[in-house]
């Protein structure tokens, strides 16, 4: 969600380094984390046990029995943890709960919790063990019956358990087209399937994974009519100007001159709220001339075609008013959320200090990705010096899973007032990959002046520009991110001043002139991203003037003191002038328009290339004149992938084969060079050579094997790769044509000592096996 964490206000918190955990928030809440009823008597808390099992993925949960008649002094409010880096204890007010999540990866049993309240305490024995891994989902239905036009949900239940391999791709595949379409919730687990306005029995889907254990399941969907004017449909929705491609313009604020409301936004927004999916095709929206307020209030109709066989009646919307907030809010499970690993091994400290509002920061950027409808109201938080925004941040609660909200901002009417809304999740070590790791070496993407990826800003252009961007990254980068989950968490932003310090983050002088950048948006379980406003306002506030927002700093709790340049590199740079206006300069300046028609460049030659097949060869690539320059990889071969990395020249190997690699410089020179690539197959050794024990009375095994694929030059070897345990003849040929070599024992010093015996074709391993000696 971007910029919408702009100029927030500070949350006061007591620091605390201790193990003591004590749950943050306004006292003054009821209901909430560290708050109850003040009109109740004193009373001890119950709990339904005293002692819990969990694993290291899960957290466990023990009731509060008695929690609705508990006044602030009586609510468990702080926890002493006898091992504080394997555990996080907190109070969820939504499930009346402890909730004790894992902290370790590994098993550790006897962890004493001390609960406590203000006059009350219990100690609790928390068991952690270390969870199995399992390599193919499993659903929570195989089969499913729903009705046209209509959204179902199929959980995958073994979630959190799963190697990473064998979760869902997002790629699927129908036994039959324009029936349905499926998508992956990647925060709730989920596979979200919508039925469009046909019938059909036994529709087979296919979930696919990247360890090619995919799971099937059957789809029967159910023709049904349905009626606008009898269902019990949320009326009070969210609308303003979205595109045909589903992009919303949150330029102006819901209530200002000028603001548009578009039929896409209320038809999808009547959609996602309601959790239907009718088509365009089948109904017509139209407005009531005169209503609403630049759209607050605005009113809606939408209304069967007259030619459509599932849709009939009309139902009346009011637009932008009165929304009740947690219908808003459709997604409150946000799913993982990756914490910095400094203070993530360090999360009873972050939340007990004033650096908790990182966190609160961190969420609400997650927030803003899982209900994209929040994008309409970007700008009502904005507006007033992001007075909305300061509120929310006052009373909002930020425990080690649950993210709380209370007294939602009505943002002048759009909302119904005072709503309470809590959000769950699980904060996991960071492990994504950066767009600054998938760069080349110099940090720029090339591209030619006057092309369409400078000149075409339609949203057309802008995906053909995002593609070409990706093309043009690493393969590491490419082998964890797909194409469409980078067009899904990339932006496209034109115009953007930038400041040009080593490290993208100083702040020294604004250089004159613009840039166009690729801004990384948050949300992705996959690849690393912040919005600007958030990291450099609450996320890693540097202090100076941007520590005016009062913003937390969580670098500080890195060993190193500070974040790798990865994760710092295009968040974002503070000035007061762009902050009133919710500009941070976010976004990475990797965007280069290069005139190749005005430089020279050549390549060294490079020798011939012999390679077996499945195996990779990575090359330098050295000449004049290359900074900056691209390389074309030309290729008409089938058996061997080519192309540029950091100025090198990687090779992968498919099949058997030879041919060509052209190397061109891509500007007036129009140099090249070909590289003659053969790919051989790799020598087998197909006879099983097992470990063995060698002694002083067996002090000679004889190894005979039969090889594969092994060409008159080739020559083979065998190696001990310790001699003071066992040494090895030289390889000859027996009778019936094997080859063989003795392995022979050593009088080693120690009672037992191995080593790895290794055969090799030119240098290359192709199989190996331990032998022991033994002075028993």
């Amino acid at each position: 969600m971007k910029k919408l964490i702009t100029l927030l206000g500070a949350l006061a918190v007591t620091a605390s380094a201790s193990s003591t955990v004590i749950a943050c928030g306004n006292p003054g809440d009821t209901g909430g984390n560290g708050g109850g009823n003040e009109n109740l008597p004193d009373k001890k808390f119950e709990l339904e046990k005293t002692s819990i099992d969990i694993d290291t993925v899960n957290p466990g949960y023990i009731n509060i029995t008695n929690y609705d008649v508990l006044n602030s002094n009586s609510m468990p409010s702080e926890f002493e943890i006898s091992d504080p880096e394997a555990l996080q204890v907190t109070v969820s007010s939504i499930d009346k709960a402890l909730i004790i999540a894992p902290l370790t990866n590994e098993t550790i049993n006897g962890i004493k919790v001390t609960v406590k309240s203000k006059i009350h305490s219990v100690t609790l024995t928390v068991n952690v063990k270390k969870a199995d891994k399992q390599d193919q989902m499993k659903l929570s239905e195989k089969e499913i019956i729903m009705n046209t036009s209509k959204e179902a949900r199929i959980k995958i239940t073994n979630f959190d358990y799963l190697v990473p391999e064998a979760k869902p791709n997002n790629e699927f595949e129908f036994s039959e087209s324009n029936y349905a379409t499926a998508e992956y919730d990647d925060s709730n687990h989920d596979i979200v399937i919508k039925s469009l306005s046909k019938e059909i029995s036994d529709l087979k889907l296919t979930i696919k994974t990247n360890n090619k254990k995919d799971v099937t399941i059957s789809i029967n969907i159910k023709a049904e009519v349905i009626d606008l004017s009898q269902g019990e449909y949320i009326k009070n929705i969210i609308a303003g100007n979205m595109d045909e491609y589903g992009n919303i313009d949150s330029s102006i604020a819901v209530g200002d001159k000028g603001f548009q409301i578009t039929e896409k936004s209320v038809l999808t927004s009547f959609n996602v709220m309601n959790g239907v999916n009718i088509s365009a095709d089948d109904v017509v929206i139209e407005s009531e001339e005169g209503s609403g307020d630049n759209g607050i209030g605005a009113t809606y109709y939408i209304s069967s075609n007259g030619n459509s066989e599932n849709i009939i009646g009309e139902i009346e919307l009011t637009l932008n008013q009165g929304i009740d907030p947690n219908e808003y809010f459709r997604n409150k499970n946000l799913g993982e959320i990756r914490l910095f690993e400094g203070a993530f091994n360090k999360l009873n400290e972050v939340l007990n200090s004033k650096d908790v509002i990182s966190l609160g920061a961190m969420v609400f950027e997650v927030v803003g990705d899982r209900n994209k409808q929040l994008e309409y109201v970007k700008a009502n938080f904005v507006k007033n010096m992001g007075a909305a925004g300061q509120a929310i941040m006052k009373n909002a609660v930020t425990t080690a899973t649950t993210f709380q909200i209370t007294n939602m901002p009505d943002l002048g009417g759009i909302f119904v007032k005072d709503q309470n809304i809590e959000f769950t999740f699980k904060f996991v070590k960071e492990d994504r990959i950066t767009f600054y790791e998938g760069l080349p070496e110099n940090k720029m993407i090339n591209i030619e002046p006057g092309s369409s990826y400078e000149t075409d800003r339609t949203p057309e252009g802008q995906i053909a520009l995002k593609t070409y961007v990706y093309n043009s990254l690493n393969s590491n980068f490419k082998e964890k991110i797909t194409l469409d989950h980078f067009l899904r968490f990339s932006k496209v932003l034109y115009d953007q001043q930038w400041v040009k310090s080593i490290d993208w983050l100083g702040f020294p002088t604004f250089y004159e002139g613009t840039y166009t950048k690729i801004d990384i948006l948050p949300g992705s379980p996959l690849l690393y991203g912040h919005d600007g406003a958030a990291y450099i306002g609450y996320i890693n506030n540097p202090g100076g003037l941007a520590g005016a927002s009062g913003g937390g700093n969580l670098e500080k709790y890195e060993e190193s003191g500070s974040l790798d340049i990865k994760y710092t590199a295009g968040m974002g740079a503070f000035t007061t002038t762009g902050s009133m206006s919710g500009n941070f300069y976010q976004g990475h300046p990797v965007i280069n328009v290069y005139d190749y028609e005005t430089s020279v460049g050549t390549i060294n030659p490079i020798d011939d290339i012999e390679m077996y097949v499945g195996d990779s060869k990575t090359i330098d690539i050295s000449g004049t004149n290359l900074e900056y320059k691209d390389i074309e990889v030309i290729s008409n071969t089938n058996f061997v992938t080519a192309q540029i990395e950091d100025k090198k020249l990687k090779l992968t190997s498919n099949e058997v084969g030879n041919g060509n690699v052209t190397l061109a410089v891509k500007d007036k020179s129009n140099n090249k060079i070909d590289l003659k690539i053969n790919v051989i197959a790799k020598p087998i050794i197909n006879t099983e050579l097992n470990n063995f024990t060698l002694t002083k009375t067996e002090a000679t095994k004889t190894i005979s094997f039969e090889i594969e694929n092994l060409r008159d030059s080739d020559k083979i070897t065998v190696e001990s790769s310790n001699t003071k345990s066992s040494t090895v003849s030289e390889i000859t040929k027996n009778d019936i044509m094997q080859y063989q070599f003795d392995v022979v024992y050593v009088n080693a010093p120690f009672l037992n000592s191995n080593s790895t015996i290794s055969i090799k074709v030119n240098g290359t391993e192709i199989k190996s096996f331990v032998v022991t000696s033994s002075n028993k």
